[in-house]
């Protein structure tokens, strides 16, 4: 795989943060346009560190977990992790 992915994974339901039409709906009122899923697995709240929305998770080139931000997230936070991970 090659290039950079986004994917939008609610856990709303996991964190009472709402259910999968709220998440469906805000989607579709912010337009996005990347894929979006839904999760009801209770490891991925831990297991990602997922704390506050939105939470944003690195992956490397392989698949694996490589770190997270939560909100508040900067331009340079962006930069700072993604680059470590594309090398």
């Amino acid at each position: 795989m090659t290039g950079k992915r986004l994917l939008a994974v609610d856990v709303g339901q996991l964190t009472d943060s709402g259910s999968q039409e709220d998440a469906r709906r805000l989607l579709a009122d912010a337009g996005a346009t990347f894929p979006a899923g839904f999760t009801d697995a209770d490891f991925v709240v831990d297991d990602y560190d997922v704390g506050y929305m939105p939470t944003t998770a690195f992956f490397d080139k392989g698949g694996y977990y490589r770190s997270s931000l939560g909100v508040g997230l900067s331009a340079g936070d962006l930069a700072d992790n993604a680059a470590g991970i594309l090398e």
